[in-house]
Formats: structure tokens, C-alpha cells, sequence
């Protein structure tokens, strides 16, 4: 992933200097565009446990925006992604779990111009989001299974940069994102219902080190 980021740093510079390009962002055009992000991280803390947290890469989100106003749009997606937990300690006991997540959402996006091709972009709207989790933990060598699914209904709201290296095409990255939502949330252990919840919730990300990336194509 970083040497991804890297060919598109390189790839960026190289049309930053050598096109003479303006965005295409004016009241009237569409876009159709992609985000996608692949993480993996590796964490550990105590005397005993070393956990390794990875995303194997199936985070993708297709994308439809319209500007209604000049940098102002109303964007709209549906998302996928699934990542896989590992957590193993020196004396033996482990758990996996398997976390599946969908999303639709729609949204006011603005673009903020910083230089000819480079623009701050926030996104906010509502969102849902489905989410799943499967999990198989052992511990002194007995088994333990959990089922929990969530159902999120909420607002979201996220910041980063679009680079035009055209202007007709984006480059963005997703740098931080933040959301509110009321979770549905119901859990069961060994196939019997453990617990039923409805809880506010408020989350924020950064993803400096790894930021979500998205390329966009714009049209009338």
C-alpha cells in the first residue's frame, strides 16, 4: 500500500508540472468515481499477547455525484468491505474474527480550491450501515463462538484533498472521517441470544499513514 501511494505521489507530481489543467466542477457535470483503501497493522502490548489486526483489502465504494452548484454536488455510494482479526498470546489461547460491513450513504460535497488542480473536499450526510461480526476465540483450550450484527443509522462527515491531473479525472485521499449514529445492536454466543441493545454512537478516524484513495471521472 505504501508503495502504491508512492507511484501515485510520483504520478501526481508528474502531471502537476507538466499539464496545464482545470478541474471540471462547474454547476451541471457528473461524476462517476471509486474510493477503495487497504490497510494491515500489527499491534502488541502486554507481557503475553501480541494481536494482529489486518484488512485484507476488500474495501471498495462506487460512487455517483452531481453539481447542482459550481464545487457543490450531492454525491450517493454503497460499500463493501471485510476484515479479518487475529489475536494470539504466548500461552496458547487465540481468537479470529471475521467482520463484514455494508453502507449506502449520500451526501453534500464541497470542493474548497488551495491551488489550480489541488482542492480540500468535505463530504456530510446521512448513512446506514449493516454490519456483521463472526468470532471464535479459545482460551485454556475451551471454545467460545459469537454472532453479532449491528445496524447503524446516522450522519457522517469526512475531509481530505482531490488533485485534478485533468480535467476530466481525480485523484483524492481520504484523510479523516467522523460519524454519529444510532446502532442497533444484537449478539449470540454459542447460537443463543446473549444481548439486545440500541446505544448513540460517535466515532472519529484518521488515516494519515493510511489514507482511503478514490479516482473519479467527470462528465456532462
Amino acid at each position: 500500500m505504501k508503495a502504491f501511494l508512492l507511484f501515485l505521489t510520483v504520478l501526481a507530481t508528474y502531471f502537476l508540472i507538466s499539464l496545464p489543467a482545470a478541474a471540471q466542477i462547474e454547476k451541471g457535470t457528473r461524476a462517476i468515481g471509486l474510493t477503495f483503501g487497504l490497510s494491515e497493522r500489527t499491534s502488541s502490548f502486554g507481557s503475553l499477547s501480541s494481536f494482529t489486526n489486518t484488512n485484507r483489502g476488500l474495501f471498495f465504494y462506487p460512487e455517483y455525484a452531481y453539481f447542482f452548484r459550481d464545487r457543490i454536488s450531492i454525491i450517493s455510494g454503497a460499500g463493501y468491505n471485510r476484515s479479518l482479526y487475529n489475536n494470539e498470546s504466548r500461552n496458547g489461547d487465540s481468537g479470529e474474527s471475521r467482520l463484514t460491513d455494508f453502507t449506502v450513504f449520500s451526501g453534500l460535497r464541497i470542493h474548497v480550491p488551495l491551488q489550480p488542480k489541488l482542492y480540500l473536499i468535505t463530504t456530510y450526510g446521512p448513512k446506514y450501515q449493516y454490519r456483521e461480526r463472526q468470532s471464535r476465540y479459545t482460551n485454556s483450550g475451551a471454545i467460545s463462538e459469537t454472532f453479532t450484527e449491528e445496524h447503524d443509522f446516522g450522519l457522517f462527515g469526512n475531509a481530505g484533498l482531490a488533485f485534478f491531473p485533468s480535467n476530466r479525472w481525480s485523484l483524492e485521499l481520504i484523510l479523516a472521517e467522523s460519524s454519529l449514529s444510532m446502532t442497533h445492536h444484537r449478539s449470540l454466543q454459542q447460537e443463543k441470544m446473549a444481548g439486545y441493545a440500541n446505544t448513540w454512537k460517535f466515532t472519529m478516524h484518521a488515516f494519515l499513514d493510511q489514507p482511503n484513495l478514490a479516482l473519479r471521472y467527470y462528465f456532462k
